[in-house]
């Protein structure tokens, strides 16, 4: 009996619903929209209209929008009133729309309006005078976007303080909504500003010289022109160097317009407005009784490159809230790579060319030591002055000579010059080698410094998106205060928030110059200079190693010691360090052998002398002739005197000197041995410990990740749970807080594994195998030969693990929330 008297209740119900529905969609439901002009958006907001009654209607597919009602006033004011009352007097039309700022405000000027019709874009209804809802007649309805143009103003004022101030806008848009035009001159006057009206046909007919006397401009919406009109305008306002303020949208300032304030009106949201208001209409409600209030977000957007352009720039404070757009500047002519940087910074260190000055210094010494081993020749001119008596003789020249000559020597063979030269030969070879640590030290300090920029920006941006997380959570805040689930406690902590938020969003642009500014330091160019840096891979494009490839060498015990033996290996025979010190002790060696071939090796060189004299004056000259006897034993000698001899010498007895010189040497010989082995235990104990950082932080990044993106997730659970009242407000910051951290923990161990990996190839003493594609290939070929010999079954292949199962959404509210 139950069971019969069921399903009668039940068919009598569905035959009910049945007959309603035919009853109410027996005949279309027309409705006309009227645009204030063509264009492409309209066919998509009445497509987004009809979507959203799909989701709402119970036959939504017998609400139409006749194709022969869809009009447009093509922006100007009396067309569109035309295509209004067309519209509204039509019979087979049950509703009208207007989807433009004039047909909205000409829709609410009119007394008496015989069917349904709703204003769907109205500026601000105090601003153009539009008279309460209950004053309105029933069948009108508006969506108030309650625009604030004297809040825009005040804040244009803000970025630029100005006393003369253009109003830009179409001749349509001016002739349609006057009040707009009559409030701005009477803001003008009460702020003492002097305001100016041009309108775009202005502008685009006679140019620039249209804004000679204004500094400022506020442009109102201008939907008649196509983006080459639009850009045109903007071209005026940059040649004039005027601060702009777009009032409708950021759409225009990503086109050129400095600012704006009021964000892009949210077309999904109106549609489904109307959706709503339109099943309504069903219900037979009465619009005048529908909502006109329009929750549109305002928040200020601003043009860096326009701000960089006419050189008006915001405030830290104001770019901090703001959206910023081009932000980074897109014509700087340097994008640096780390390849570019540790390049440029090797050739334009200060350090290295000092040192550079020094081995060229060393190798004109290594000369000057080599100039002892070849001919040396000497010219001179002398004046000799003789006494008296002695001049008077006839076997001396007279009182006054004047001589010329030349001395010449040859050393043939001399073993401390030569243990000279080679000495410095090894010397200067240590400083090459001291040189290329340098290069090394240069090459480590530019790398680490790139990474440091890359670094520092992506804090910058990691707490650029938490700022925005933090304004979300506070706008959550004001919609649960306004509900009713809260109070103005919870406003005031996220205003705190916020603070904090803008103050880390300040000290991570502090930290991102500072790391530019040390960058431009270690490239030896301005340090304002600014770049770009280049997006890439940073494993496979800047590094030449694949992070999946080079995982075998370090995600298992015994490769991964197998892999610190090969890069010691590598250290040793790399290392700057321990080639000075082989170069520094055969110095020593060289000067041991030097000081045991003394006693044995002699000095053996070659003398020669000519002297001339030219000139003879004084007593003694002219000498007598010689009589007699004499005539026949002796002559007087000639002007020209030479000789030519061989020197060879060796030293017998130096006090001791040899042994103490060999005993020295042996000595230091002694002391840069132990300064060898204990050089490369510290070089293999830099390269294993190294090694050591660089596998916790490559392993970190796996982790940091899943750590990161599992915290968003979390942080995206508690915000919809926060909003519906399912968890207070404690519980929010704490998940916001989380996912703040774990972000950065993952960018640090991202940038920290490649800094740790710069450090190991400075600790093995080359660059080349991750900058140099050839060098890679042979040094990887080189690691897999050297894990064949060495690491039996230590590359194995390995399965890829199982990708972690998603939880369920409400799974997840349910486990967390449902019990509180």
């Amino acid at each position: 009996m139950k069971k019969s008297v069921f399903i009668k209740s039940f068919l009598m119900g569905f035959l009910f619903v049945f007959v309603f529905n035919n009853l109410l969609f027996a005949a279309q439901f027309k409705v006309a929209v009227v645009f204030d002009g063509p264009s492409e958006r309209n066919v998509e907001l009445v497509n987004k209209i009809k979507d959203e009654l799909s989701k709402l209607v119970t036959g939504y597919d017998k609400i139409a929008f006749p194709e022969k009602y869809r009009l447009n006033g093509n922006w100007k004011k009396t067309s569109i009133e035309l295509q209004l009352n067309k519209a509204l007097a039509a019979s087979e039309i049950n509703a009208v729309i207007s989807l433009g700022p004039v047909g909205s405000h000409l829709l609410c000027q009119k007394s008496f309006v015989r069917k349904p019709a709703f204003a769907a874009q109205l500026l601000n209804a105090d601003i153009q005078k539009i008279k309460d809802r209950k004053q309105l007649p029933e069948n009108l309805n508006y969506i108030n976007f309650d625009i604030d143009i004297a809040q825009h103003l005040e804040k244009l004022q803000e970025i630029r303080k100005f006393s003369r101030l253009a109003v830009i806008s179409g001749s349509y848009f001016e002739q349609g909504i006057p009040e707009i035009k009559t409030f701005l001159k009477e803001w003008a006057k009460d702020h003492r500003i002097k305001i100016e009206f041009i309108s775009t046909n202005n502008l685009l007919n006679y140019g620039a010289s249209q804004l000679r006397n204004v500094d400022s401009a506020y442009v109102m919406p201008v939907p008649e022109l196509n983006k080459d009109a639009f850009k045109q305008i903007v071209s005026h306002l940059l040649d004039k160097k005027i601060t702009s303020m777009n009032m409708l949208g950021q759409d225009k300032v990503k086109q050129g317009i400095m600012t704006s304030l009021a964000e892009n009106i949210d077309s999904d949201k109106i549609a489904r407005r109307l959706a709503l208001n339109l099943q309504r209409l069903t219900f037979e409600e009465i619009p005048a009784d529908f909502s006109t209030a329009f929750s549109h977000d305002s928040r200020l957007h601003i043009n860096m490159a326009t701000a960089r352009k006419i050189k008006v720039y915001p405030t830290w404070e104001q770019m901090i809230e703001a959206v910023l757009i081009d932000a980074e500047p897109q014509n700087l002519q340097r994008e640096l790579s780390l390849k570019q940087v540790i390049e440029a910074a090797v050739v334009r260190n200060l350090q290295l060319a000092a040192k550079r000055q020094e081995l060229e210094a060393d190798g004109h010494g290594i000369d000057r030591a080599r100039a002892r081993l070849r001919p040396q020749l000497n010219l001179f001119a002398r004046e000799n002055i003789m006494d008296s008596d002695r001049a008077e003789t006839i076997m001396t020249p007279s009182k006054y000579t004047t001589q010329i000559g030349a001395d010449l020597m040859q050393v043939i063979y001399s073993e401390q010059a030569q243990a000279n030269v080679d000495i410095k030969k090894y010397m200067l070879a240590a400083k090459k080698q001291e040189e290329r640590a340098l290069i090394l030290d240069i090459m480590k300090d530019a790398a680490l410094a790139y990474l440091n920029v890359l670094k520092a920006r992506t804090m910058q941006t990691i707490q650029r998106d938490n700022l925005e997380v933090t304004r979300k959570n506070l706008e959550l805040a004001r919609f649960r205060e306004q509900v009713g689930t809260s109070g103005p406690a919870e406003i005031y902590r996220w205003e705190i928030q916020m603070a904090s938020a803008r103050q880390a969003v300040i000290d991570a642009s502090v930290m991102r110059k500072k790391a530019e500014l040390a960058l431009n330091q270690i490239l030896n160019v301005s340090q304002e200079e600014g770049f770009t840096t280049a997006d890439c891979d940073i494993f496979a494009q800047v590094f030449l190693v694949d992070q999946k490839g080079l995982a075998p060498y370090i995600d298992n015990q015994y490769g991964f010691k197998v892999f610190r033996d090969f890069l010691v290996k590598d250290s040793f025979a790399f290392s700057p360090e321990i080639q000075q010190l082989k170069q520094n002790l055969n110095a020593q060696q060289r000067a041991r052998r030097s000081a045991k071939r003394r006693y044995s090796n002699p000095t053996v060189a070659v003398q020669g002398n000519f002297t001339r004299n030219v000139k003879e004056a004084g007593i003694g000259e002219p000498k007598p002739p010689m009589t007699g006897p004499f005539s026949n034993m002796f002559r007087y000698p000639d002007d020209n005197d030479w000789f030519v001899g061989i020197n060879v010498s060796i030293p017998l007895h130096e006090g001791g000197d040899r042994k103490a010189a060999i005993k020295q040497t042996d000595a230091v010989i002694g002391q840069l041995k132990n300064n060898l082995d204990f050089l490369m235990q510290r070089l293999e104990l830099n390269t294993r410990a190294t090694l050591e950082d660089a596998r916790s932080s490559f392993s970190s990044i796996g982790l940091s990740n899943s750590r990161a993106e599992y915290a968003a997730k979390a942080l995206d659970l508690v915000q919809s749970a926060y909003q519906r009242g399912a968890v207070n407000i404690l519980d929010l910051i704490d998940a916001q807080n989380s996912s703040l951290v774990a972000k950065e923990a993952s960018a640090n161990a991202m940038y920290n594994f490649f800094s740790d990996f710069v450090r190991v190839c400075r600790a093995v003493g080359t660059f080349d195998f991750i900058l140099n594609q050839q060098s890679h290939d042979v040094w990887e070929e080189k690691l897999k030969n050297y894990y064949q010999i060495n690491a039996v079954n230590a590359l194995i292949e390995r399965k890829p693990a199982a990708k972690k199962p998603e939880i369920g959404k409400y799974k997840t509210e349910r486990t967390l929330y449902e019990e509180k």
